[in-house]
């Protein structure tokens, strides 16, 4: 499900990752360009 950081950008939460066994959150992006594009950063998924 995406979240509403700002106006057009959206964050959504990812599971848990294991790192040298610490856990991080992951999460994803989208952010709406000025041409109606989308960049989508996500590390959310391995």
């Amino acid at each position: 499900m995406l979240n509403e950081f700002a106006h057009d950008i959206w964050t959504a939460d990812g599971p848990d990752v294991a790192v040298a066994g610490f856990h991080y959150p992951t999460r994803m992006a989208v952010i709406r360009l000025s041409d109606g594009g989308l960049f989508i950063a996500d590390r959310a998924h391995r």
